[in-house]
């Protein structure tokens, strides 16, 4: 029979509680694993974008949500949580199958025997406000592309980009705006059947031109619509790519289509535009490269974008340095088949 001087040296020697920063620690994982489990349910849920636009909004994240399952699988490992590392690891699987066609090679093939032309294009987002002009048009310059796209301008940016360019690219067609919706096509060759337009529906002018390369004639179209992210703008950009693609398969030659579209690879409404204009993405085959915002990088949302007709081909693509925009520049080199 034990004495109670033993059960008090018993009752004296328990099991201490967790040291502060182990539950501190806790909490942090937890909250980590509350956030994982809503990068899980953004990836689902981006799939369900046919339903409504609202659900199609979770579709853009794909490169957030990818980072946050695989750190929440590590993370799950690491603490020996079983079914949460299974669950993650599903959730990545899920949202990779999305992201995954971008890495396969591109479907776009030249015919064969015909002589092409190479060509460079740019998509460059200046930002209306941006006050770093040199560095927009230093980067323009060190690209060198034979034609590009700029969209967000003003009076100001407009004849800032006319007088520092015109001698290296002296054709162009534009319209400034005070809003966010003035666009320009730039050109070191002629624009034959330049012309600018609004879609039915759409506020935002769009760019159609035709330029004649070695030994191929190419029609180009410049583009910003609206983001689609409230019902106004959802039924703007409907309206206004709905009718851009569209004009696409009546054209007779090669085309090229260079924009901000405000929207992601893997929205319905990205789709949606493929679907009706049977144009590829130059992004296939060279992985995802988001373009805004600029200070993230690596999991920002890829919406330049410059789609070509089959037969085109594309021989590189990149996202260009920080040029004071919440944009990265997009330059692709692209080899354009002979008539």
């Amino acid at each position: 029979m034990k004495s109670d001087d033993s059960t008090e040296m018993e009752v004296g020697h328990s099991v201490p509680d967790s040291p502060p920063g182990g539950k501190w620690l806790g909490k942090c994982a937890g909250f980590f694993h509350a956030g994982v489990f809503l990068a899980f349910c953004g990836a689902v849920i981006g799939y369900a974008g046919s339903l409504d636009f609202r659900l199609d909004l979770f579709a853009h994240f794909r490169l957030t949500y990818a980072v946050a399952l695989a750190a929440g699988f590590a993370l799950a490992l690491i603490s020996r949580r079983k079914r949460l590392a299974i669950a993650w690891a599903v959730g990545f699987c899920v949202n990779f199958l999305a992201i995954a066609p971008l890495w396969l090679p591109g479907n776009s093939t030249q015919a064969k025997g015909s002589k092409g032309s190479s060509i460079r294009v740019q998509m460059i987002n200046v930002l209306r406000d941006n006050t770093r002009k040199s560095a927009v048009i230093d980067a323009i310059r060190k690209a060198d592309p034979d034609l590009f796209v700029a969209v967000e301008l003003d009076d100001e940016w407009l004849a800032a980009l006319k007088q520092a360019l015109a001698e290296r690219w002296p054709h162009s067609i534009g319209e400034a705006r005070g809003d966010a919706f003035g666009i320009a096509l730039f050109s070191k060759r002629p624009l034959e059947n330049a012309t600018l337009f609004e879609s039915p529906g759409s506020y935002a002018p769009s760019i159609r031109a035709e330029v004649t390369l070695d030994g191929s004639r190419c029609t180009v179209y410049g583009t910003h619509p609206f983001p689609p992210v409230t019902p106004f703008n959802q039924r703007n950009w409907i309206a206004h790519m709905d009718d851009l693609a569209r004009r696409i398969p009546g054209e007779s030659g090669p085309v090229v289509v260079i924009g901000d579209f405000n929207t992601t690879p893997w929205s319905e409404n990205y789709r949606r535009f493929r679907s009706i204009s049977g144009l590829a993405d130059s992004m296939q085959g060279f992985g995802p490269q988001a373009s805004w915002p600029s200070f993230v990088p690596y999991v920002g949302l890829p919406i330049d974008h410059v789609l070509v007709s089959p037969g085109i081909r594309t021989i590189a693509r990149k996202v260009g340095a920080f040029v004071g925009s919440d944009h990265y520049p997009v330059t692709v080199d692209l080899e354009v088949p002979g008539h």
